[in-house]
């Protein structure tokens, strides 16, 4: 991170991830971070959750519940506490 003047300067991007992700909107998943247990990878792989996979979120839920995910034409509610762990890329139309 570089200070310019009175602003800071952050060169890299932070890493969106699929709990970041908004109502309609569309990302595709980059993998997973390093502190998700890998029984949950492998459900969330299982569930089609994989790298290069597309997922749209379909629904919110009020105070940090579950969110409603379509990937692989299929819809998954998935905690909040996971869906930080999926790293993605936001598809911006």
């Amino acid at each position: 991170m570089e200070v310019t003047g009175e602003m800071l300067v952050n060169p890299q991007p932070l890493e969106d991830t699929l709990e970041q992700l908004g109502v309609d909107e569309c990302c595709v998943v980059l993998g997973f971070g390093s502190e998700l247990p890998d029984t949950h990878k492998k459900r969330l792989l299982e569930l089609g959750f994989c790298p290069g996979a597309r997922i749209k979120c379909m629904r919110n839920t009020p105070f940090g519940g579950p969110r409603i995910f379509e990937v692989g034409g299929s819809v998954f509610s998935v905690e909040s506490s996971l869906a930080k762990h999926l790293k993605v890329k936001c598809e911006h139309e």
